[in-house]
């Protein structure tokens, strides 16, 4: 083999190495392109869950408000409640009191129903 033989072999491989370089490194572009794409995606559907994570706890302080108003009104309808069931036991004693003595009275003056 002679010289230019061996440097024909050399360039031969150098050229061989370089395409596989320049395959490599297109192969890697695009990698980063459609990695690139993919983060971008990412980036939007973080956003997006982002946004509704905000719209949950909005609804979620919304749902606590109105929860606590309930609550508040059930509360004051309990003491209404326990208000009205003592004015109608006192109703009732008084009602009984009274026909006690209308009974009475009228045993005492010997008066008819």
């Amino acid at each position: 083999m002679t010289a230019v033989d061996e440097l024909t072999a050399a360039l031969e491989l150098t050229r061989a190495a370089l395409d596989e370089a320049n395959r490599r490194r297109t192969v890697a572009e695009a990698d980063s392109a459609a990695l690139t794409r993919i983060n971008h995606g990412l980036a939007g559907e973080r956003d997006r869950l982002a946004d509704q994570l905000d719209i949950a706890h909005a609804a979620c302080d919304r749902l606590t408000r109105h929860t606590r108003q309930w609550r508040q009104v059930a509360d004051g309808l309990a003491c209404e409640n326990r208000d009205l069931r003592a004015q109608r036991d006192r109703a009732l004693t008084t009602s009984q009191q009274l026909r006690v003595g209308i009974l009475t009275t009228r045993e005492t003056t010997g008066a008819d129903r």
